[in-house]
């Protein structure tokens, strides 16, 4: 999970990066690029929000039905940062601009990008495990103090050596 998190973090901070120095070459005031940086955040949030609804499931195998609350959550959530775009008092309070047709095809196709990268993680992830599983290893970690540092075991040889220890000698 935290490698997800990770990835999906340092995905969305280089896309909006890029995207906020094209814009500011292409010559958009910075409050304009300032505004569209944090629709297409928006947007990248909620496509994360759909993704992570399962770590290995693909999010086009995870039908919405499983939470519907997620669905209205993120839409409504949409629909009041898009109004905010465009009612005046909205603009001017959180300093919001609206965005032309083109860009309405250009950030959420870009947001979308995001889940390219976490659907070829999660098809990564998943052969790996079953690479593991198929050489009889556990892909799940405990970390056992060793001194001043931690060390990983894999949890099938940790239980391995409780039994082993817990074992009568059969010397006698």
């Amino acid at each position: 999970m935290i490698e997800r998190g990770l990835l999906a973090g340092a995905w969305m901070a280089a896309v909006g990066f890029a995207a906020f120095v094209l814009m500011l070459e292409a010559g958009l005031p910075v409050e304009t690029a300032r505004s569209h940086l944090l629709l297409l955040m928006v947007l990248m949030q909620n496509v994360d929000a759909f993704n992570a609804r399962s770590e290995t499931l693909s999010v086009f195998r995870n039908p919405l039905s499983n939470n519907p609350l997620l669905a209205v959550g993120v839409a409504s959530a949409l629909l009041l940062h898009v109004g905010a775009m465009y009612v005046p008092l909205m603009q001017r309070v959180l300093a919001v601009a609206p965005i032309t047709a083109d860009e309405w095809i250009f950030f959420p196709a870009l947001a979308l990008s995001l889940l390219v990268v976490m659907e070829l993680h999660k098809l990564a992830g998943s052969g790996a495990s079953a690479m593991a599983s198929r050489a009889g290893c556990s892909r799940r970690l405990e970390f056992v103090p060793t001194g001043a540092r931690e060390r990983a075991v894999p949890a099938r040889d940790q239980a391995r050596r409780k039994i082993a220890a817990s074992a009568p000698s059969r010397s006698g």
